[in-house]
């Protein structure tokens, strides 16, 4: 016989344990970056809510954006030299030509 299992509960106890991970790192960069490469409606809103759900955790969120023409060295030399743990959103713009090998 099927079980059904409701998602809100589960979620909630999932998102409490992390919070009280994040608090307990008084001593630690708490910020999360998050690096966005063109313009793009559906990650513009996937970004915006990952922001919203990382400060809700209590993790200071940055966004840093580049244009669809930003060159491929600039944009791994930002993320080799990022001092926060730094999240790559895709997709990336479509003019890179090296979005294959991100």
């Amino acid at each position: 016989m099927a079980k059904i299992v409701y998602g809100q509960p589960v979620a909630d106890e999932l998102f409490n344990d992390l919070q009280s991970k994040v608090s307990c790192l008084n001593r630690f960069n708490k910020e999360a970056r998050f690096v966005q490469v063109g313009e793009n409606a559906g990650s513009d809103i996937y970004v915006r809510n990952k922001l919203k759900f990382c400060a809700k955790l209590g993790l200071s969120p940055i966004l840093t954006k580049f244009t669809s023409n930003t060159n491929y060295n600039d944009l791994c030399d930002f993320l080799a030299n990022s001092d926060s743990p730094t999240m790559l959103q895709f997709p990336v713009g479509r003019s890179e030509e090296h979005t294959s090998e991100l």
